[in-house]
């Protein structure tokens, strides 16, 4: 592994996992270590993990990704682990030509977010471009990556979405089972044997079934809320509405306590 020709731009929870695996990779972060732009610019594949946030205006803020790009001199192997809308990394290809882009989309908790970087359930890689440069930057980043038990490579697009509609899913399933737990208190079950049966369904699961989780309910933290909201956003703006997460957006906000009704 040639950890000497790795940089990371952005070092929260993402860009920390990602140090975790390249732990002699340069990083730089405008917040915290400022010093190492050049070190990062003598490195040929960048890891960019800069914050997304949600934003009203635009369904997410990628103004930190494109003044990471914009500080990038040379040609670089951009792998965009940023959650973004579908059409961005081809968009910032367009941008950005003379780097590779490609997205791959992280899986990560919060709390497990380096274990889960190293034992990954998928690896999945999206090219910007249907190109030889960019399917041959694919593989060469697969070789870097942990292994994965399914392993793809799919369009730059196909791969938000994938990132996007997994978490809007586990956030509709947060909701779905705050409405189990709704009607098994008010018949007087048990809850956590409703659950465990309907969790034993191998298609079901009982991930995201918790409903009392951290001291309350619905989902909140930092991706869920986010997310939903620029799907939500992406829906509306395209005259496409995803009328499902709308619905589950507003019975996870009226679940949620006023501290962590936020996106």
């Amino acid at each position: 592994m040639n950890n000497a020709r790795i940089g990371i731009v952005g070092f929260g929870m993402v860009g920390r996992a990602v140090g975790a695996w390249f732990p002699k990779a340069a990083i730089y972060s405008p917040h915290s270590r400022a010093d190492g732009l050049a070190a990062v610019n003598a490195a040929e594949i960048i890891f960019i993990c800069a914050p997304s946030p949600y934003s009203p205006q635009t369904g997410y803020d990628l103004n930190p990704i494109i003044s990471s790009a914009k500080k990038l001199t040379g040609r670089k192997i951009i792998v965009l682990k940023s959650t973004v809308l579908p059409g961005t990394t081809a968009a910032l290809q367009r941008r950005f030509p003379k780097h590779t882009w490609l997205f791959n989309p992280e899986f990560l908790r919060d709390k497990t977010a380096a274990q889960d970087f190293r034992q990954p359930d998928r690896q999945i890689i999206g090219l910007a471009r249907h190109t030889v440069a960019h399917r041959r930057a694919a593989q060469r980043i697969f070789r870097l990556l942990p292994r994965a038990p399914y392993q793809a490579v799919t369009t730059a697009t196909e791969a938000e979405l994938i990132k996007l509609f997994a978490n809007a899913f586990l956030a509709t399933k947060v909701v779905f089972s705050n409405m189990i737990y709704d009607v098994s208190r008010r018949l007087g079950a048990d809850y956590s044997a409703v659950k465990e049966g309907i969790g034993h369904d191998p298609r079901i699961t009982t991930s995201m079934m918790k409903v009392l989780l951290d001291g309350y309910r619905g989902y909140s933290g930092k991706c869920f809320p986010k997310d939903m909201g620029a799907l939500i956003w992406y829906g509306r703006h395209k005259r496409r509405r995803f009328k499902l997460l709308e619905t589950a957006d507003a019975i996870n906000w009226n679940l949620l306590p006023k501290s962590q009704r936020k996106r």
